[in-house]
């Protein structure tokens, strides 16, 4: 399985290649990893229907799969080498040899030390990441399925559908097996037939996750202006994060889950910075498709992390807006991304039809819904999970300063604090002290305050900028 990503992302890369077409290593990944989780899906809900999900026919699906993509490899690899040494120019060879011996001197030397110190602190961060995430892959390897999670859904789920030999609901009396999403399970399920029941490889898929969005969290620092060193230092915030690392060594589904959202923002950013009009051409259509399948994806992983998909898809609306795109190539664009959305979506809705009569369990997670509409309770439930993680051991009591915050707002508002509609099981709103984080919150509070700290920088940069008179900068930071 891990095989066929790879070998996709290779095609996919030396396609472009070939064809002079952007070829971004990661964007090829990407979109391999769209294509490789539509087979896995496709071919899941296939073999679910004639109830086929046994070893000998998940194995031959994916052992032909790798022997097509090592066929497809083979010829791409043949005809990108004719392409290179079509290419190649042994006068420009010479020519360069001969700008290195003609460039010896004190300039010429420090140039070269100065390359090498940035080459080395390169491999510097590359090490370290590399270290972490080694460290991770061994540590989940080693580590049995144990939390509370896994043992109730996760796995219990992945045992009956190996039974039934299909993925469709079952009597059971613990809802969460049956109405939790299912992309997730779905990998898992065929790693767990693949490796004939063993329960080694389950944490595997949440910690290459870790690593994915390690490396991606760099690269959309990189692609926001941010230099190499904060790139680095994103990537290490985030694999330090006590939740993230401990969650790479479990079944849970949040990395999973959040592997899709920052594909759909690294994709997202091209086309807000584009300086072009979108227009309804091959790139664009591409691009569109892939931020719809991460959609699809992210919902079928944790619906969740689809909120924050709808705030950046804001974004870019507002972006189209400011560049006057065409509303006529932007609902051409669209009718592209419904069905890549709404098509892997139907097998789970009909499943739920059938069960719960309605497209998802009307039970799971309506607590934890917003109940109203009105502004004013929506604000006040905004501010109270915006303060949840800002108590800090630093302030003296700051959590009391945040709860009277909260409070008073309400008051200002005439909102009551702990309305049923805004409080989460009904739950009294209450913050904890800066020194009683847990080991899944600990580093909160940094990332919060950070985050603020940015906020703030980011609006005196552009003040300061307008007062310059200079707006096509202003445009430049707010994209």
């Amino acid at each position: 399985m891990l095989t066929a990503v790879l070998m996709l992302c290779a095609n996919i890369h030396l396609y472009k290649k070939r064809k002079g077409l952007r070829a971004d290593l990661l964007d090829s990944y990407i979109e391999a990893g769209c294509v490789w989780t539509l087979y896995l899906f496709v071919l899941t809900e296939i073999l679910s229907l004639g109830h086929l999900m046994r070893f000998r026919i998940v194995f031959m699906a994916w052992a032909s799969l790798d022997m097509i993509l090592a066929a497809l490899l083979l010829v791409q690899c043949g005809r990108y080498g004719r392409i290179n040494k079509a290419c190649f120019s042994w006068s420009a060879c010479v020519k360069a040899v001969r700008g290195c011996k003609d460039g010896i001197g004190a300039a010429c030397f420090y140039r070269q030390g100065r390359e090498t110190v940035k080459r080395e602190g390169k491999y510097l961060y590359y090490g370290i990441t590399v270290l972490i995430g080694a460290a991770v892959l061994w540590l989940a390897y080693k580590t049995t399925p144990y939390n509370w999670d896994s043992m109730t859904y996760h796995l219990p789920r992945i045992s009956y559908w190996i039974q039934n030999r299909s993925v469709e609901h079952y009597a059971t009396n613990s809802i969460r097996q049956i109405a939790s999403p299912v992309l997730a399970e779905f990998i898992n399920l065929h790693v767990c037939i693949l490796s004939r029941g063993g329960d080694e490889l389950f944490n595997m898929l949440q910690a290459f996750s870790y690593i994915t969005c390690a490396v991606l969290v760099s690269r959309i620092t990189r692609k926001l202006g941010g230099s190499r060193e904060f790139g680095f230092m994103a990537a290490l915030i985030y694999m330090t994060m006590p939740i993230a690392f401990a969650e790479a060594l479990t079944t849970q589904v949040d990395l999973f889950a959040t592997v899709w959202l920052l594909f759909y923002v690294y994709i997202l950013l091209d086309l807000v910075g584009q300086n072009e009009n979108l227009k309804f051409e091959r790139t664009a259509v591409s691009r569109v498709c892939v931020l719809a399948a991460c959609v699809a994806w992210g919902y079928l992983s944790k619906p969740s992390v689809c909120f924050a998909m709808v705030i950046f898809a804001l974004w870019l609306l507002i972006r189209c807006i400011i560049r006057k795109d065409r509303v006529w190539e932007l609902f051409r664009l669209l009718l592209c991304a419904i069905p890549c959305v709404s098509l892997p979506l139907v097998p789970e809705i009909l499943r739920n039809f059938r069960t719960f009569q309605s497209y998802a369990n009307t039970i799971a997670g309506e607590k934890q819904m917003v109940a109203t509409l009105q502004p004013a309770y929506l604000l006040v439930n905004f501010l109270k999970n915006f303060t949840f993680n800002m108590p800090t051991a630093l302030i003296k009591n700051s959590e009391r300063y945040l709860v009277k915050l909260a409070e008073k707002a309400a008051a200002v508002l005439c909102v009551e604090l702990n309305a049923e509609s805004i409080a989460e099981n009904g739950m009294e709103f209450r913050l904890h002290t800066g020194n009683t984080y847990g080991h899944n919150t600990a580093i909160n509070p940094i990332v919060m305050w950070l985050f603020l700290f940015c906020a703030v920088w980011t609006v005196l940069e552009i003040k300061k900028i307008n007062k310059g008179g200079d707006c096509l900068k202003t445009q430049e930071l707010l994209c």
